[in-house]
């Protein structure tokens, strides 16, 4: 009897199963799940590289299933038609996969009144520290980095070590107002933390979230531990200099973003009190500065390392950069911001870096936050939606050799700069989600780029392999290690 009761059990769920649950009222197409897992065999480190791969079979738009719950996967225009023009309807945010202590970022917080606040915050704090100081802060850390590189002339050096330690002492400068000299034991610990985190990889708290049984028979597996561990050392780090800000902040002098940040906390609370019920500590520490700590440094960096990899393999590009950068500034004159749009092959060739490279092939998970139609296929309220814009950048009928390292695509005919075609470019993403860090990170690329490149020539050492171009995937697509020889210009 026990064993017809068991058999009729498992024929009511693989029924259930296959003509019930994974059947919706108008889905997008997308592959077969399989029992309990859904379609988490497609789960892998090159995730992105997995779900390009179906999506050439299933469109654009098209669903899966991970474990029991249901994902939209979009690429190409989809993209630009979900996040630009129904904006609202996939501004939501999934729960991230490793526990969130003190609560989630800015950019892993859910959409709702909270996130509204401190996406204005941000803005308003970026608005009032001001470019002209913004352009004073990078180009001390840029004149630095190339007093470093001076003394290494010649020699092998890793040389994205030197680009870490640059960009985030920008960010200190920045964010908590001191510059620290790079031995500075103070500075090499948050420089550590930070780098530590980008390099986890959540595979295993994605499938424990997934799979929430897997905890009883799993122990936390090490890069989850890390995460925590280095997330906690961060928040006590950035708070504590919190701390240090409001027993020094007068309500005028604004020297660094928290003191910004402190300010337009101020004016919040004073136009509308219901505010300060989102204003506590630890919410201005991790919605307010971690998030921008993190990901003003690390993308920037990460691009400036993959940047010098495509000029070992371009050795013509990068005596066509060195020669426009020479004809418009000189041999000795500092960058400045303005001079930007006077050189387009610099700005074509930071375009193409960043559409290969694809720093962040998936984009943080969205979630719709009512049920809506995209594309004449329905979408339930609470979905997780998946934006590939690798598959986007390398989608052959946008970009012609889309695996081809070709700056000539960004430029016209005169050799002007030439914007993409809106939507199919989206490296700091696209809508109300779009990167709040994407002006400094553009500011920085170009001073470190343009000065580099004007007082350098980048060479791979006598002996050693060009750098490979795949990624290495994490938190962020990191180029694999490689060695460079610099030489004076």
């Amino acid at each position: 009897m026990i064993i017809e009761l068991a058999l009729f059990a498992v024929t009511v769920f693989f029924i259930y199963h296959f003509f019930f649950e994974f059947r919706g009222n108008n889905l997008p197409p997308g592959p077969a799940p399989w029992p309990i897992i859904g379609n988490a065999n497609l789960l892998s480190q090159e995730m992105h590289l997995s779900l390009t791969k179906v999506g050439e079979q299933y469109g654009k738009i098209y669903r899966i299933y991970l474990g029991h719950k249901l994902m939209i996967v979009l690429s190409g225009d989809a993209i630009k038609e979900a996040l630009v023009r129904q904006p609202k309807d996939f501004a939501g945010r999934v729960e991230p996969p490793f526990i969130v202590k003190r609560g989630p970022g800015l950019p892993l917080m859910d959409y709702g009144a909270k996130w509204k606040l401190y996406r204005k915050l941000g803005h308003s704090a970026i608005k009032i520290y001001g470019e002209g100081r913004l352009q004073e802060v990078i180009s001390k850390e840029v004149d630095e980095l190339c007093k470093r590189l001076e003394a290494e002339v010649g020699k092998p050096l890793d040389i994205a070590i030197q680009f870490n330690m640059a960009v985030t002492n920008v960010i200190c400068t920045k964010l908590l107002g001191q510059r620290y000299e790079i031995d500075d034991p103070e500075f090499l610990k948050i420089y550590n933390i930070n780098d530590q985190i980008t390099r986890v990889k959540f595979i295993g708290a994605s499938f424990q979230k997934l799979f929430p049984f897997l905890k009883f028979f799993l122990p936390q597996d090490e890069q989850t531990k890390l995460l925590e561990k280095m997330a906690n050392e961060r928040f006590e780090f950035l708070s504590q200099k919190f701390v240090e800000h409001k027993k020094k902040f007068d309500g005028e002098t604004i020297r660094d973003y928290i003191d910004a940040l402190l300010y337009t906390k101020q004016q919040a609370e004073t136009e509308d009190h219901a505010n300060q019920k989102y204003l506590d500590d630890d919410t201005i520490v991790t919605a307010g500065i971690t998030s921008l700590f993190t990901a003003g440094s690390e993308t920037t960096s990460t691009t400036l390392g993959w940047a010098i990899a495509y000029l070992l393999h371009n050795p013509d590009i990068q005596e066509r950069l060195y020669k426009e950068i020479h004809d418009v500034i000189g041999s000795d004159e500092f960058p400045n911001l303005n001079q930007k749009k006077m050189l387009p092959t610099l700005e074509a060739f930071t375009a193409e870096t960043q559409r290969k490279a694809n720093l962040v092939p998936l984009a943080i998970p969205h979630k719709t936050t009512d049920d809506t139609v995209l594309e004449g296929y329905n979408i339930p309220k609470d979905t997780t939606v998946m934006a590939n814009l690798w598959s986007l950048h390398h989608d052959p009928t946008i970009w012609q050799d889309p695996f081809k390292f070709n700056i000539d695509r960004f430029l016209d005919e005169e050799g002007n700069f030439k914007s993409p075609v809106g939507g199919t470019f989206l490296p700091f993403g696209a809508g109300p989600r779009v990167c709040l860090g994407e002006v400094l990170a553009r500011s920085e690329l170009f001073l470190f780029l343009c000065r580099l490149l004007q007082q350098f020539k980048f060479e791979t050492p006598q002996g050693c392999e060009l750098p490979s171009l795949e990624g290495h995937a994490a938190a962020v697509l990191h180029p694999k290690p490689y060695l460079v020889c610099v030489k004076k210009r």
